[in-house]
């Protein structure tokens, strides 16, 4: 997950990516760079975001984006873990 984030991120590119740190602050994402996140995450991990899970506020980090997704196969009856 942490490489499509990266493919996101505009120069200068971090060594490393926080999971605490904020999408928008820290790593310049706006909210077209958070819908192209959640197309990237559906494409990477087949699986669809629902509307719920839509909204921008949500995504202020990795970590928070992590748990989405872990929510997201949770309803679904599946389990995963995301790294």
């Amino acid at each position: 997950m942490t490489d499509i984030i990266h493919e996101l991120i505009k120069p200068p590119r971090p060594d490393s990516i926080d999971i605490n740190a904020s999408l928008q602050n820290d790593y310049g994402f706006d909210s077209v760079s958070i819908i192209e996140l959640i197309l990237a995450l559906e494409t990477e991990f087949s699986l669809e975001f629902p509307d719920s899970e839509l909204i921008i506020e949500k995504y202020e980090n990795v970590n928070q984006v992590a748990n989405i997704i872990a929510r997201i196969y949770q309803s679904k009856g599946r389990s995963m873990e995301v790294k």
